[in-house]
């Protein structure tokens, strides 16, 4: 199950990704800023995009976090399976960080970078708006 969750979580990473990168290419195709409205609508675009797919992911990762957590329960609680052979990483701690390692856990850091990415599209926004503000 979990690596089925895993795929999912990916899915929905690489395509909040692809999408920022279009709406790069939307925002710098003369090479330059564009014109104070296209950057205002791309940036509010791209900020909205943001927002939405962080929560997409949050909404998934709890899921996950959901059926992890009845792996667990069922492999400790009803099936007694071993701590060497358990499926869970919350049992199998020991095979867990030979194999996994310790670090940062991309689960964070895939919501941390879609909150950076929403932050930084929300410069844009304010960006554009004052500059378009300053020649009104």
């Amino acid at each position: 199950m979990a690596a089925t969750g895993n795929q999912v979580v990916w899915a929905i990473f690489g395509v909040f990704w692809a999408a920022n990168a279009v709406l790069l290419v939307a925002l710098f195709t003369t090479g330059g800023l564009p014109g104070n409205l296209v950057g205002i609508v791309v940036s509010v675009t791209g900020a909205v995009m943001s927002w939405v797919w962080f929560l997409i992911q949050r909404r998934t990762l709890a899921w996950l976090r959901y059926y992890e957590e009845i792996i667990w329960r069922l492999e400790k609680a009803h099936l007694k399976i071993p701590e060497d052979v358990a499926l869970s990483a919350w049992i199998n701690t020991t095979t867990f960080r030979t194999r996994v390692g310790e670090g940062v856990r991309v689960r964070t850091l895939m919501l941390i970078s879609g909150v950076v990415a929403a932050h930084l599209w929300t410069i844009g926004v304010i960006l554009f708006v004052f500059r378009w503000a300053a020649q009104q």
